[in-house]
């Protein structure tokens, strides 16, 4: 299933009020298979909250990267510069 919409409002609510670690051990029952036996227990929010985790992870280790290469790519660009000794605009 996707993780959007009621269950991240749900999963969301659910941290606000029992806190993260708690959400993630709470297990929920979706009701009953066409046969009649419920489906099994199993924490809804885990997964929703793994994945919203794993995002926000995933976007800040980037932007960490990309300040780290531009810091490189700058100071390679001035060491170049003043090893040829091409005056610049700002001389």
């Amino acid at each position: 299933m996707p993780s959007s919409g009621c269950l991240q409002c749900f999963c969301d609510a659910q941290k606000a009020e029992l806190g993260y670690k708690e959400v993630i051990n709470v297990n929920y029952t979706a009701g009953e298979m066409a046969n009649g036996t419920p489906y099994p227990e199993m924490p809804i929010c885990y997964e929703y909250l793994k994945l919203s985790m794993a995002s926000m992870i995933l976007s800040t280790s980037f932007s960490y990267i990309l300040i780290g290469f531009n810091y490189v790519l700058r100071t390679v660009v001035i060491m170049v510069v003043t090893k040829i000794g091409y005056a610049t605009f700002t001389a």
